[in-house]
């Protein structure tokens, strides 16, 4: 048997699935969720509020970075550029050697340079559709909203996408 793989999620990642309202199936997309109390508090409160239901039934684990690990967290200094949340994301991720789900260019570039695996929004829809848990008519639909309300999403690659959905 597979174990389950760990995927740490950012703000930008939940903030996309939110909008697409697809937050519901995430937890079966092959991977345990997890996120940090930074990210969480980067999320409006309708958005917190979505996710809500799957933090009560733990199929999203949110850290509180505190205690021992916040010694080792407040030492954990990678890029003046990244957040606290994008710091965050990062320090569990390789605590816990998993993948990291960004949509954010520098946490990215990272996350490669450390050799860590990184995948981002498109990614997660494509597995979505992998697993049977969107159809591909809903993707199609859901990603080109997407492509309206987050104008950073890389045009050829979704472009890419919708045909490959649209022909299969």
């Amino acid at each position: 048997m597979m174990a389950t793989r760990i995927a740490v999620t950012d703000a930008n990642i939940f903030i996309d699935v939110i909008f697409m309202e697809i937050e519901g199936i995430l937890p079966d997309a092959g991977f345990m969720l997890h996120t940090t109390r930074q990210v969480m508090d980067e999320l409006n409160e309708e958005q917190s509020g979505k996710l809500s239901a799957l933090i009560a039934l733990n199929r999203l684990l949110v850290h509180d970075i505190s205690g021992g690990m916040f010694d080792d967290f407040s030492n954990y200094f990678i890029n003046k550029g990244l957040s606290l949340a994008d710091h965050s994301v990062l320090f569990m991720a390789e605590r816990m050697d998993a993948i990291v789900i960004s949509g954010d260019g520098l946490v990215r570039k990272i996350c490669l340079h450390r050799k860590m695996e990184v995948h981002g929004i498109l990614w997660l829809l494509n597995e979505c559709v992998t697993r049977d848990l969107l159809t591909k008519s809903l993707a199609c639909e859901r990603l080109s909203a997407l492509m309206l309300f987050n104008p950073r999403l890389p045009l050829a690659e979704c472009n890419d996408l919708l045909h490959r959905w649209a022909t299969r």
